[in-house]
Protein backbone atom coordinates (compact mmCIF):
# COMPACT_ATOMS: atom_id res chain seq x y z
CA UNK A 1 0.00 0.00 0.00
CA UNK A 2 1.26 3.75 -0.47
CA UNK A 3 2.18 5.13 2.08
CA UNK A 4 -0.62 8.39 3.35
CA UNK A 5 -0.34 11.28 1.01
CA UNK A 6 1.90 14.48 2.60
CA UNK A 7 -0.69 17.57 2.80
CA UNK A 8 1.63 20.59 3.47
CA UNK A 9 3.81 19.95 0.14
CA UNK A 10 5.82 23.44 -0.26
CA UNK A 11 4.39 25.32 2.71
CA UNK A 12 6.00 26.11 5.82
CA UNK A 13 6.46 28.62 8.58
CA UNK A 14 4.03 30.11 10.80
CA UNK A 15 3.04 29.13 14.26
CA UNK A 16 -0.22 26.89 14.36
CA UNK A 17 -2.27 25.99 17.10
CA UNK A 18 -0.39 25.01 19.62
CA UNK A 19 -0.89 24.54 23.72
CA UNK A 20 2.01 25.66 26.15
CA UNK A 21 2.16 23.57 29.26
CA UNK A 22 5.33 23.33 31.35
CA UNK A 23 7.83 24.07 29.18
CA UNK A 24 5.79 21.17 26.89
CA UNK A 25 4.86 21.75 23.24
CA UNK A 26 1.44 20.35 22.08
CA UNK A 27 -0.64 20.41 18.48
CA UNK A 28 -4.38 20.65 18.14
CA UNK A 29 -4.36 19.73 14.59
CA UNK A 30 -7.51 20.81 12.47
CA UNK A 31 -9.58 18.39 10.53
CA UNK A 32 -13.02 19.04 8.48
CA UNK A 33 -14.57 16.32 6.15
CA UNK A 34 -15.64 17.04 2.82
CA UNK A 35 -18.05 15.10 0.52
CA UNK A 36 -16.82 15.08 -3.01
CA UNK A 37 -19.33 14.50 -5.87
CA UNK A 38 -18.34 13.24 -9.29
CA UNK A 39 -21.05 14.38 -12.53
CA UNK A 40 -20.75 12.28 -15.42
CA UNK A 41 -22.73 12.64 -18.75
CA UNK A 42 -23.81 9.46 -20.55
CA UNK A 43 -26.42 8.15 -23.11
CA UNK A 44 -28.39 6.88 -20.70
CA UNK A 45 -28.35 10.12 -18.55
CA UNK A 46 -26.20 11.75 -15.98
CA UNK A 47 -24.37 9.60 -13.31
CA UNK A 48 -22.98 10.52 -10.12
CA UNK A 49 -20.35 8.94 -7.33
CA UNK A 50 -19.60 10.33 -4.05
CA UNK A 51 -17.02 9.68 -1.07
CA UNK A 52 -16.05 11.52 2.05
CA UNK A 53 -12.80 12.55 2.96
CA UNK A 54 -10.87 13.83 6.01
CA UNK A 55 -8.75 16.74 5.90
CA UNK A 56 -6.30 17.39 8.65
CA UNK A 57 -3.42 20.29 9.02
CA UNK A 58 -1.56 20.53 12.40
CA UNK A 59 1.63 23.02 12.93
CA UNK A 60 3.93 22.11 15.92
CA UNK A 61 6.89 24.75 17.02
CA UNK A 62 9.93 23.30 18.95
CA UNK A 63 12.22 25.18 21.68
CA UNK A 64 14.14 27.55 19.33
CA UNK A 65 12.27 29.69 17.16
CA UNK A 66 13.92 28.21 13.67
CA UNK A 67 12.40 24.76 14.43
CA UNK A 68 9.19 24.44 13.76
CA UNK A 69 7.02 21.76 11.37
CA UNK A 70 3.96 21.15 10.01
CA UNK A 71 1.63 17.97 8.59
CA UNK A 72 -1.91 16.11 8.25
CA UNK A 73 -3.03 14.43 5.10
CA UNK A 74 -6.07 13.31 3.11
CA UNK A 75 -8.07 10.64 4.32
CA UNK A 76 -10.73 8.14 2.18
CA UNK A 77 -11.37 6.48 -0.75
CA UNK A 78 -11.55 6.35 -4.33
CA UNK A 79 -15.37 8.14 -5.88
CA UNK A 80 -16.68 5.16 -7.63
CA UNK A 81 -19.22 6.00 -10.17
CA UNK A 82 -20.88 3.46 -11.80
CA UNK A 83 -20.65 3.53 -16.09
CA UNK A 84 -22.77 1.25 -18.63
CA UNK A 85 -18.79 0.23 -20.06
CA UNK A 86 -17.20 -0.10 -16.27
CA UNK A 87 -16.93 1.57 -13.14
CA UNK A 88 -14.72 5.00 -12.65
CA UNK A 89 -12.20 5.44 -10.31
CA UNK A 90 -11.44 8.98 -9.25
CA UNK A 91 -8.31 8.69 -7.00
CA UNK A 92 -7.41 10.32 -4.09
CA UNK A 93 -4.00 11.82 -6.03
CA UNK A 94 -3.80 15.14 -7.57
CA UNK A 95 -3.12 15.55 -11.11
CA UNK A 96 -3.05 19.59 -11.08
CA UNK A 97 0.46 20.67 -12.38
CA UNK A 98 1.16 23.00 -9.49
CA UNK A 99 2.36 19.94 -7.89
CA UNK A 100 -0.04 20.48 -4.84
CA UNK A 101 -1.60 17.03 -3.07
CA UNK A 102 -5.57 17.03 -3.83
CA UNK A 103 -6.28 17.99 -0.08
CA UNK A 104 -4.74 21.75 -0.07
CA UNK A 105 -6.20 21.36 -3.54
CA UNK A 106 -9.86 21.27 -2.28
CA UNK A 107 -9.20 23.15 1.15
CA UNK A 108 -8.22 26.33 -1.24
CA UNK A 109 -12.02 25.56 -3.11
CA UNK A 110 -13.85 25.69 -0.34
CA UNK A 111 -12.07 28.88 1.46
CA UNK A 112 -12.30 30.30 -1.76
CA UNK A 113 -8.23 31.20 -1.50
CA UNK A 114 -5.38 31.16 -4.32
CA UNK A 115 -2.68 30.07 -2.22
CA UNK A 116 -1.63 30.09 1.33
CA UNK A 117 1.01 32.34 2.44
CA UNK A 118 2.45 29.75 5.02
CA UNK A 119 1.25 26.80 7.64
CA UNK A 120 -0.30 29.09 9.45
CA UNK A 121 -2.85 30.43 7.07
CA UNK A 122 -3.60 26.65 5.93
CA UNK A 123 -4.31 25.60 9.44
CA UNK A 124 -6.42 28.43 9.91
CA UNK A 125 -8.44 27.94 6.45
CA UNK A 126 -8.92 23.84 7.79
CA UNK A 127 -10.19 25.13 11.08
CA UNK A 128 -12.70 27.43 9.76
CA UNK A 129 -14.21 25.01 7.13
CA UNK A 130 -14.70 22.62 10.14
CA UNK A 131 -16.43 24.94 11.92
CA UNK A 132 -18.21 27.37 9.28
CA UNK A 133 -18.70 24.77 6.27
CA UNK A 134 -18.60 25.68 2.85
CA UNK A 135 -19.65 24.01 -0.84
CA UNK A 136 -17.49 24.48 -4.27
CA UNK A 137 -16.62 23.52 -7.49
CA UNK A 138 -13.46 21.98 -7.89
CA UNK A 139 -11.14 23.63 -10.94
CA UNK A 140 -10.96 21.54 -14.04
CA UNK A 141 -7.52 22.33 -13.16
CA UNK A 142 -7.63 20.37 -9.75
CA UNK A 143 -9.01 17.39 -10.81
CA UNK A 144 -7.71 14.30 -9.28
CA UNK A 145 -6.41 11.44 -11.82
CA UNK A 146 -9.14 8.95 -13.06
CA UNK A 147 -8.75 5.83 -14.06
CA UNK A 148 -10.82 2.27 -15.45
CA UNK A 149 -10.48 -1.25 -16.26
CA UNK A 150 -10.76 -3.21 -19.93
CA UNK A 151 -10.99 -6.44 -18.15
CA UNK A 152 -12.72 -5.74 -14.79
CA UNK A 153 -11.13 -9.45 -13.92
CA UNK A 154 -7.63 -8.41 -15.01
CA UNK A 155 -6.42 -5.90 -12.53
CA UNK A 156 -3.68 -5.50 -14.66
CA UNK A 157 -5.93 -3.80 -17.76
CA UNK A 158 -5.96 -0.40 -15.72
CA UNK A 159 -5.65 2.62 -17.53
CA UNK A 160 -5.63 5.76 -17.57
CA UNK A 161 -9.46 7.89 -18.24
CA UNK A 162 -9.44 11.18 -19.57
CA UNK A 163 -12.28 13.10 -17.84
CA UNK A 164 -13.65 14.63 -20.96
CA UNK A 165 -13.70 11.30 -23.11
CA UNK A 166 -15.56 9.80 -20.63
CA UNK A 167 -18.01 12.51 -20.19
CA UNK A 168 -17.19 13.92 -16.47
CA UNK A 169 -19.12 17.05 -16.39
CA UNK A 170 -18.02 18.60 -12.87
CA UNK A 171 -16.60 17.83 -9.50
CA UNK A 172 -18.66 19.43 -6.60
CA UNK A 173 -17.39 19.21 -3.24
CA UNK A 174 -19.29 20.19 0.32
CA UNK A 175 -17.65 20.49 3.68
CA UNK A 176 -20.11 17.77 5.88
CA UNK A 177 -19.80 16.01 9.13
CA UNK A 178 -20.87 12.25 8.68
CA UNK A 179 -18.31 9.56 8.71
CA UNK A 180 -15.23 8.36 6.29
CA UNK A 181 -16.37 6.44 3.40
CA UNK A 182 -15.34 2.85 3.41
CA UNK A 183 -15.74 -0.16 1.86
CA UNK A 184 -13.71 0.23 -1.25
CA UNK A 185 -13.27 -3.81 -2.03
CA UNK A 186 -16.96 -4.08 -2.11
CA UNK A 187 -16.27 -2.40 -5.74
CA UNK A 188 -13.60 -4.60 -7.31
CA UNK A 189 -13.44 -8.42 -8.09
CA UNK A 190 -11.28 -10.38 -5.10
CA UNK A 191 -8.32 -9.56 -6.25
CA UNK A 192 -8.15 -6.79 -4.91
CA UNK A 193 -8.03 -7.58 -1.67
CA UNK A 194 -5.67 -10.48 -2.30
CA UNK A 195 -3.31 -7.47 -3.60
CA UNK A 196 -3.75 -5.80 -0.56
CA UNK A 197 -3.01 -8.31 1.42
CA UNK A 198 -0.26 -8.44 -0.67
CA UNK A 199 0.58 -4.96 -0.60
CA UNK A 200 1.32 -5.46 -4.81
CA UNK A 201 0.63 -3.06 -7.31
CA UNK A 202 -2.08 -4.41 -9.95
CA UNK A 203 0.78 -5.84 -12.10
CA UNK A 204 1.42 -8.40 -9.14
CA UNK A 205 5.05 -7.09 -7.95
CA UNK A 206 5.36 -6.28 -4.27
CA UNK A 207 9.02 -4.82 -3.94
CA UNK A 208 9.90 -2.87 -1.62
CA UNK A 209 10.48 -0.16 -5.21
CA UNK A 210 7.68 2.28 -5.01
CA UNK A 211 6.70 1.97 -8.68
CA UNK A 212 7.44 -1.90 -9.88
CA UNK A 213 7.80 -0.38 -13.58
CA UNK A 214 6.65 3.46 -13.98
CA UNK A 215 6.59 3.37 -17.70
CA UNK A 216 3.13 1.00 -17.68
CA UNK A 217 0.08 1.41 -15.22
CA UNK A 218 -0.39 -1.49 -13.37
CA UNK A 219 3.36 -0.98 -12.77
CA UNK A 220 2.19 2.28 -11.09
CA UNK A 221 -0.92 1.68 -9.37
CA UNK A 222 -1.79 -0.44 -6.60
CA UNK A 223 -4.82 -0.64 -3.84
CA UNK A 224 -3.26 2.04 -1.61
CA UNK A 225 -4.34 4.44 -4.39
CA UNK A 226 -7.47 3.90 -4.05
CA UNK A 227 -7.90 3.98 -0.22
CA UNK A 228 -5.83 5.53 2.96
CA UNK A 229 -8.44 3.72 5.44
CA UNK A 230 -8.83 -0.23 4.52
CA UNK A 231 -6.38 -2.41 6.42
CA UNK A 232 -6.56 -6.01 5.38
CA UNK A 233 -5.56 -8.30 7.98
CA UNK A 234 -2.60 -10.50 7.27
Amino acid sequence: MMPRRGMLGVLAGGAGALLLLGGYNYFVPARYRVRMTVEVVTPQGVRTGSSVYEESAYKAVHLTPHEHSGGGGLRGEAVVVDLPGGPLFVLLTSASASGQPLGVLMTRALSNKPNFKDVDAYVSAVRWLSWFGGKAELPRTDWPLMVRFQNFDDPRSVEYAEPEAIGVRRIMLEVTSVGITTGIEKHFPPWFEVLARRRARFDGDNSIAVKSNPDTVAGTFGPGDFTTVYNPEH
